[in-house]
Order: C-alpha cells, then structure tokens, then sequence
C-alpha cells in the first residue's frame, strides 16, 4: 500500500512533533499561573485576604511580612517565567527542527516526483502548472503545518487553560467568553467556505502570470525584433490586473473577518470590567479575581480568534493539498531490466489521440531496421507527434512494433534505453558541454562524436574546452545548441533514432555532413523534415497528410502525389535560410 502524501511529509518528525505538544501544553499551563500568583499578591497580600491564597502558598507564607510575602510571590513568578523561557526555547528549537525536516520532505518528494513522471502525463502540464505546483503549492502546504497548525496548538491550549480558570472565578464571564468564541468560530466557517473558492481563483490567476512571464523570457528577443514589446506589456498588465482583483477579493473577504473577529476582541475589556464591577458591588468577587479574569479573557479570546483564523487558512491549504495529492498520484516510469529491442518498426492500425481528437487517423506502415526514412508533411501534419508516440508520450490504439515486441507492454524507460531523440526544441543541462554530451558516462568516444556532429572546433575554441559551462553568459547559437544535443543523443550508441527537425539552424554544408555520417551508420533512423536537401539525400519517405501516412519512395511521391510535389517545390523555392 502506498503511503500517503502527508505520512511522508512527516517522515523523521514524530519527537519533534511530541516535544511540540508537550511545550506547548507546559508554556499554556505556567502561562496561566502567572494572572493567578498576581492575584494571589493582590488579594492575599495588599488586601490581607489570606482566603485567597491556596493552601500550599498559605502554609509557605504563614506569619511572614508584607514585604517578605511579597518578595515571595516575585520568587515564585520568576521561576514560572524561568521554567517558562525553557519550554518555549524547546518548543522552538523544535519546531525549527520541525520546519526543516517538513520542507525538506516535502520538496524531496515533489522533485522526485516531477523527474520519475511519465513523459505522456508530464507533457499534460503546462510549464506555469508545473512551477505553481513545485513552488506555490508546495510552500502552501509547509507553511500551513510549520506555522499554522503548530500556532494553532499553541493558541488552543492557552485558551483551554485560561477559560477553565473564568469558570473557576466567575461563571457568568465564563459564558461571555464562551459566547464569544461560538460567534468567531461561526464566522470561521463561512469565511472558510467563501475563502477555498476565493484562494483557488487566485491560484489560477497566479499560473497564467507565471506561463505568460516564462513565454516572455524565452522569446524576448523576437519580440523586440517586432516591436512587440507595447503590446505584450499590455497583455501582461490585463493578466495582473485580473490576479489583482482575484487577490483583492481574497484580502477584502480576510478583511472583513478579521475586522469581527478584532471588534469582538476590543470591546471584551469593557464587557468583562462591567460584569467583574457588578460581582465586585456584590461581594461575590475580588480585585485580584477581577485582573486575573482581565488577562485569562484576554488570552482565551485572542488565541481563540487566533486559531479560527488559522483555521480559516484551510481553504488555500485544502486547495493546495489537492492538487498536490492529485500530481503525486500520477503515473511514474518503472525501472525495467535492460531490454534490447531489435527487429523493423511496425505500425499497424494506429489512431493517435491528443485530449481525445483523432489527429493521426488508422495508419500501417513498416520501417526496415538499419535504414532511414524522411518524415515529411506540412506544419501541424503530426510529425512530432507521431515520433513521440513511438516514445510513449501520447495516447493511441492500434499495435506499434520493434520486432516481435509490442511496445504497449513495455514500461517508457525501456523504450527510451532503445530509442534515441533528439528534439526541434534543443535543450542544454546548465553543467559542462561535456556532461551535456556523456551524460555523466566515460567513454572514450567524445572526441569521435563531437567530429562527427562538426562541433568539436567550437568547443575547443572555448577557454576551457569540453569543460566550457553551459549557461546564459555562454552564447550559444542555436546551430551550436542543435549539433551539441546530436551528439549527446548519438553517443548513447542506441540502435533506433528519431530526429524531430532538429537541422533547421545548420547551414546547408554543416547539415549534409551531419546528415551523411548518421545515414553511414548502421542505425535505424527517422527523420522528420520538409527540407529538400535532407529528404534527397535519404530516398526512403513517410508522407502524413490529412491525418494518413503514405511509405514510399521520394521520387515515386513527387512525380505521382500532387500534395507531396507541392510541399516539397515550396521548399525547394524558398529564397533563404538562416545559418548558424
């Protein structure tokens, strides 16, 4: 049985957490002796009336002066301060410990659970999804247990004490406080219901700002070439304005909570003097009683505002906890035993699928092992999608084989331990080009594979070579980036490849000669492309249009489909490219 995202979350915890409660009890119970020694010394003391005293302090201080009882009475209130500063510096103490160990768990399991997730699920999250998740949720969650909850027990044991001791005192101030709480604790629970609703819209709101500013960042150039720059910031400014108003309505429905719950905490003093001067009038209460029920209301009142309060947190906590327990319920890859695929790639009656529309409709088709194929159609034809799928990334029906091995029974990671990519969009680890290439592995190869994919003369042209770091202050161009990720792909020395367009920075002799070398292999490559130069160097051609595919020749394909012609005499006519 899996454990629960919560149980983990408190893994290495538990002494921590009773030494919480166990402080946490003991500050709330001497800080409930002291309004009572202070009433011991004005009752007992000032006004000689020794009743008050209990029996303990009556034997102690039995025949001593005024001045020496009350010498007595600061003694005993220092050691309940002393005794006092000793629990809470335990208290925090561990609950700095606490906090530590809570995030620490936390963000471990978060990570760990964005790198073990399956590529077809983490490509349903957005990048801004993905960060409000990692970042936001994340210290929703912490911050709810490392600071609310642990505020919470606190405040509740203080009030449990102090409206135990109004009863002893007076019961009728005792119903007051009671009253009171009832009346902040209704208001808790419809400011908790208002408040998920209102802390979800904002959580929404704060994703599309954090998606909007990453789109920003990465194509910051391009929009500046345009003169887009007006435009954008108006965009940018009607989604901050729209999380503003989410996050208004949020503050102001906090505000007008915590304005009642302030209003009952103000005009408590007043209540309580006028009740305590009528029992006073009467006889039926002390001065000492009087001060005492002062500071117990106070207390029982103030931690009780403070933990419906807190408890009303539970709606961006509940929210948060949600989503958080949704994503790490996802589907991870599990780790296969280390499988060689081998054998032609069959298609047979395939429909791929994105959020349930049919883009690649009932296809079949083979590709021999140890060639290569050109995989061409127009933009949005479903290049990438379909090499993708032979990934595992999208759904799909129908049977895809390497060999005799269905690649549905198989998990993603063994599919990847056969399978090369290399993806249009390149990406680059901030480590060394050198790591960027092995991965981490030794082989002696690097030097072969960076010849071979015409990069090893930028590299050495660096200051420091293979060990060069990869970061925004080395500025990389994008036909670098390209020949970089080809050769991390290539030298894992896999057996089949994909490469999704992954050329189009190159210039024309760059690209040929990175093109011959992968065709010299004895690998089995598809190359998904609309540029001529590639698909007649590789002859054999996998044609997508209108949601079908079509296995044939380039020159059969040109001279007998009208659609292929057209698509590949537009490239041939286009006027120029741009080299990296």
């Amino acid at each position: 049985m899996k454990e629960k995202f919560w149980y983990k979350s408190f893994k290495d915890t538990k002494i921590n957490i009773v030494l919480i409660v166990i402080t946490s009890i003991t500050s709330a119970y001497l800080t409930s002796l002291i309004p009572l020694f202070v009433k011991y010394a004005i009752d007992s003391v000032i006004y000689k009336n020794t009743e008050q005293f209990s029996q303990y302090m009556q034997n102690f201080l039995q025949n001593s002066t005024l001045e020496k009882q009350l010498i007595t009475v600061c003694i005993f209130l220092f050691f309940i301060n002393l005794l006092l500063a000793i629990s809470n510096y335990i208290k925090n103490k561990s609950i700095s410990k606490f906090n530590v160990k809570l995030n620490q768990n936390v963000k471990k399991e978060v990570m760990q659970k964005t790198t073990d997730l399956q590529y077809k699920t983490f490509i349903n999250y957005s990048n801004s999804e993905i960060m409000q998740i990692v970042n936001g949720d994340t210290n929703v969650y912490t911050s709810f247990f490392d600071t609310s909850l642990i505020l919470i027990i606190q405040a509740l044991f203080t009030a449990i004490f102090s409206i135990y001791n109004i009863f002893t005192l007076n019961i009728a101030i005792g119903i007051y406080v009671i009253i009171t709480i009832i009346l902040m604790i209704i208001a808790s629970v419809v400011y908790y219901k208002k408040n998920t609703i209102l802390a979800n819209k904002t959580i929404k709101s704060n994703e599309k700002i954090i998606e909007f500013t990453n789109s920003f960042l990465r194509n910051i150039k391009m929009i500046k070439i345009y003169g887009k720059e007006q435009e954008q910031a108006s965009i940018f400014n009607n989604i901050v304005k729209n999380y503003k108003q989410k996050n208004f309505e949020y503050f102001m429905s906090f505000n007008r909570y915590n304005g009642f719950c302030h209003t009952i905490n103000v005009i408590k003093g007043a209540v309580v003097i006028t009740i305590g001067g009528i029992y006073i009038t009467i006889g039926r209460l002390t001065f000492g009683s009087l001060t005492a029920l002062l500071k117990f209301a106070t207390n029982a009142i103030e931690n009780s505002r403070d933990v419906t309060i807190k408890f009303a947190d539970i709606g961006k906590f509940k929210v948060s906890h949600k989503r958080l327990t949704n994503y790490l319920n996802l589907p991870v890859d599990k780790q296969s035993k280390n499988i060689k695929l081998s054998g032609d790639i069959k298609f047979s009656n395939v429909s791929i699928y994105i959020n349930d529309y049919k883009k690649i409709k009932n296809i079949s088709f083979a590709i021999e092992q140890g060639k290569s194929y050109a995989l061409v159609g127009d933009n949005g034809a479903g290049k990438s999608i379909l090499l993708k799928t032979i990934l595992g990334a999208y759904k799909y029906t129908g049977d895809i084989y390497i060999g005799n091995t269905n690649l549905k029974e198989l998990e993603p990671d063994a599919i990847i331990q056969n399978i090369g990519f290399v993806d249009q969009q390149e990406f680059l680890f901030n480590t060394t080009i050198k790591e960027n290439i092995c991965l981490g592995e030794e082989k002696a190869a690097l030097i072969e594979i960076a010849k071979d994919c015409e990069v090893y003369d930028d590299i050495i042209n660096f200051e420091d070579g293979f060990n060069t770091i990869v970061n925004d202050n080395l500025n990389l161009s994008g036909g670098q980036k390209q020949r970089i990720s080809i050769a991390r792909s290539l030298f894992q020395n896999k057996a089949y490849y994909l490469f999704d367009d992954c050329f189009n920075k190159l210039d024309s002799l760059t690209k040929a000669k990175i093109i011959d070398m992968i065709l010299s292999k004895k690998t089995t490559n598809i190359i998904a492309t609309h540029d001529f130069q590639i698909i007649s160097n590789i002859k054999n051609v996998l044609f997508i249009n209108n949601g079908t595919i079509i296995s044939d020749h380039h020159e059969v394909l040109e001279k007998e489909n009208e659609f292929y012609r057209k698509l590949i005499n537009a490239d041939k006519n286009i006027l120029g490219e741009e080299y990296a």
